[in-house]
């Protein structure tokens, strides 16, 4: 802790901005997830410490700065959130006319295209404008004929984000300036007005949109995604099964414009400068510029402006002829993000970017320094194993430090990561190098002969990407799975391991057990929620919006009773976070295009052991396309049992299941009445009599049912039914 010391003189100064800016990044953290009030009175109880430990003028002086700096992002979040956000929350579930500006191209998602707007006034009955300057996500089931700078006139209906967990949609959105969600009610009165002139504002996303052109026409639709994913961090092309395959084995990172990404193409364009006679100072600046463009024509993102600050730090200390602090550095980047912008913290990609950086900054040197005081006499250190140790030191450093929101967050852990990080690491950056020639040459017509052979370089290169991410993610049991509080024990013992670790400098018995136990406890605590999953009857209940998304699980096999909602790849995370083997039932229970898909990607993962439709069901050509497999036909009621001791009674509008001794009752429709243990329904007012419900509907309409028998339909949310034993237990995921 000496080294962070805080220090008014000049020389230890900048040791300042790395407790300062860590400091700031868990106070807009707190704020985050304390909310408004709380943070107001934590703000003032810390600034009085803050003063009071200065007052005393005792060696205290590295808590003051800290103090004073989580009172200082506290302090921002509150006002930032009384100016910005609170003035806007009442308007969500009203209708309004608004004006506003289009400031950047849609993005397409669940067959629904969202643009994002700047709400400039909102029109009153009285027709009285009320002057506002806040943003919203506008979603249209129909592309709008506009582009940035676009003037948007029309009647909306508003909607707040889901407020679940610490990174929930509402905090996600909030950080990127985004206050509320709005839909489009009456299209025939739309007015939207292109702009007459072009503008700095609209300059930057109309130049990513032709450079994501250029990358549509030199490549097939899969690898053109995934490099506009990594180059330009446009993700919409990827499919939700890419995405899914890139998280299940870790390498989710990859598709995010962060650190490996600027460096890679930041060394790439100093070795294209080396022979230009500009001298050190030249290059850098000619260097640092291109950053700067780049993160313009990015958007900002915070991870890409984390790294690209401290590339800038980097290019200034080599230039003055100094040696680079990557600690403060980091924490001059995380400072300066977090004062700009308070909610910083609540983006996920953000708080993975700064923890993987923290781990391989400080880790990352300790294992591989271990690791080579150990093998460096080896032979075969020089040939190779020198690069392969380090490559899986800095993954693991990065995993580690990361762990805490892929627990929380995610909701387990991939043993892929390291795996992943090996086999991929180089060929995206090859994949970088050649895709950035290609776009270049792309983008400068005259020149567009050139970039040929990176174009079919960057295919290869993205098909074997593509292709070992699908491979990967086919090892089976390659998630260990926690639920939330036991993702909060682990955390809390491996804070107390720490501890002792860091206390018992001397006692190396100590010190090994307090490394080694935590990862003991992580593995025990995984397998215990396996055997919770695998164990006995399960049943998972997907709230999908107003359609239903039921499947049930035993000992590694799963049988997919209702199958529809926007996510269409909802379904597969399910089974693959739960680590199932078999799919021995898929029942198709709606015709929709979202079920079309959800089914496709089911049946590309899974061989299914029977697959059923109702005699009313419409298979049109998609189906026919996504299936590849004939369905059975059932006219009025087909019993099924997919597992021992479980019978499925499938049957227009309900699906009937009798497990573990209780009558579990799926409606899709109106299906009439009855009575049973467990209804799982999508209908407000059901004729169906049950001791438990499960409501799965749009939050207006949930209305004022009781919390514990209503799903609400926010984006993500999972409910867990273990249907074994005398006590029905209930858990909720997110």
């Amino acid at each position: 802790m000496s080294r962070f010391r805080f220090s008014l003189s000049k020389a230890e100064l900048p040791r300042f901005f790395a407790p300062a800016g860590f400091s700031a990044f868990v106070g807009s953290l707190l704020g985050v997830f304390l909310g408004k009030q709380l943070s107001v009175w934590l703000a003032s109880a810390l600034v009085l410490l803050g003063i009071g430990l200065l007052i005393l003028k005792r060696r205290a002086s590295l808590v003051s700065a800290v103090a004073l700096s989580l009172s200082l992002t506290l302090s921002l979040f509150a006002l930032s959130y009384s100016a910005r956000v609170e003035p806007y929350l009442p308007l969500a579930g009203k209708k309004a006319e608004i004006r506003g500006i289009v400031f950047d191209y849609p993005e397409e998602e669940y067959h629904k295209y969202y643009y994002p707007l700047r709400v400039t006034a909102v029109i009153g009955e009285d027709n009285r404008e009320t002057v506002t300057n806040f943003q919203v996500r506008l979603s249209a089931v129909q592309p709008l004929s506009c582009a940035p700078g676009t003037a948007f006139t029309g009647s909306v209906k508003f909607y707040s984000f889901s407020e679940d967990g610490l990174y929930s949609r509402k905090n996600s959105n909030i950080a990127k300036g985004i206050v509320l969600g709005a839909s489009v009610s009456d299209y025939e009165a739309l007015s939207l007005k292109l702009p007459e002139k072009k503008s700095l504002e609209t300059f930057w996303p109309e130049m990513r949109q032709y450079l994501k052109r250029c990358i549509s026409r030199a490549l097939p639709e899969e690898p053109a995604a995934l490099l506009k994913a990594m180059l330009l961090g446009d993700r919409s092309g990827l499919s939700e099964e890419v995405e899914s395959d890139f998280r299940k084995v870790g390498a989710s990172h990859l598709l995010v414009v962060s650190g490996l990404h600027l460096s890679a193409l930041c060394a790439f364009l100093l070795m294209l400068l080396r022979p230009l006679p500009l001298g050190r100072v030249g290059k850098n600046a000619v260097t640092a510029g291109a950053i700067l463009l780049f993160l313009c024509l990015l958007g900002f993102p915070f991870s890409a402006v984390r790294s690209g600050v401290m590339l800038l730090l980097f290019l200034a200390a080599d230039s003055l002829g100094r040696e680079q602090d990557s600690l403060n550095s980091l924490g001059f980047a995380v400072l300066l993000i977090c004062l700009l912008n308070p909610f910083a913290a609540g983006d996920t990609g953000l708080a993975l970017s700064v923890l993987s950086t923290l781990g391989i900054i400080t880790l990352h040197p300790l294992l591989f320094g271990g690791i080579k005081r150990r093998l460096e006499k080896w032979a075969v250190w020089r040939l190779g194993l020198s690069a392969l140790c380090g490559s899986l030191s800095v993954s693991v450093s990065a995993m580690l430090f990361t762990l805490p929101v892929q627990l929380l967050v995610f909701g387990g852990l991939s043993f892929l990561a390291p795996l992943s990080s090996l086999l991929l690491v180089l060929p995206c950056t090859l994949l970088l190098y050649s895709g950035a020639l290609c776009l270049g040459f792309s983008a400068a017509w005259p020149l567009a002969p050139a970039a040929l052979p990176f174009a079919f370089l960057s295919g290869v290169l993205s098909k074997m990407i593509l292709w070992s991410v699908q491979e990967l993610g086919r090892i089976p049991v390659s998630f260990l799975p926690l639920s939330t509080q036991e993702a909060f024990f682990v955390l809390g013992f491996s804070t107390v391991s720490l501890c002792f670790f860091r206390l018992c400098k001397k006692d190396r018995i100590v010190k090994t057990v307090s490394v080694c136990l935590p990862f003991a406890v992580l593995l025990l605590a995984g397998l215990i929620e396996q055997t919770a999953l695998s164990g006995g009857v399960t049943m998972a209940v997907l709230n999908e919006g107003s359609s239903s998304c039921v499947i049930l699980m035993k000992d590694g096999e799963a049988a997919v009773l209702t199958l529809g909602g926007y996510r269409t790849s909802g379904a597969l995370s399910v089974l693959e976070r739960s680590n199932i083997r078999r799919l021995a039932l898929l029942h198709l229970s709606e015709d929709s295009q979202e079920a079309c898909e959800a089914a496709g990607k089911l049946l590309r993962r899974y061989e299914p052991g029977e697959i059923w439709a109702g005699e009313g069901l419409y298979l049109g050509k998609n189906w026919k396309q996504a299936l590849g497999h004939e369905p059975g036909i059932y006219e009025e009621t087909t019993q099924l049992s997919p597992f021992d001791g479980v019978t499925v009674s499938l049957e227009a509008d309900r699906v009937t299941v009798r497990a573990s001794g209780r009558k579990i009752l799926i409606e899709t429709g109106e299906s009439g009445g009855g009575s049973c243990d467990i209804l799982i329904t999508t209908q407000r007012k059901s004729q169906v009599s049950a001791s438990f419900v499960i409501l799965e509907t749009d939050e207006e309409q949930a209305g004022d049912a009781a919390d514990e028998t209503v799903l609400p339909a926010c984006e993500g949310r999972l409910i867990r039914l273990k249907l074994d034993g005398k006590k029905l237990l209930v858990r909720r995921e997110y």
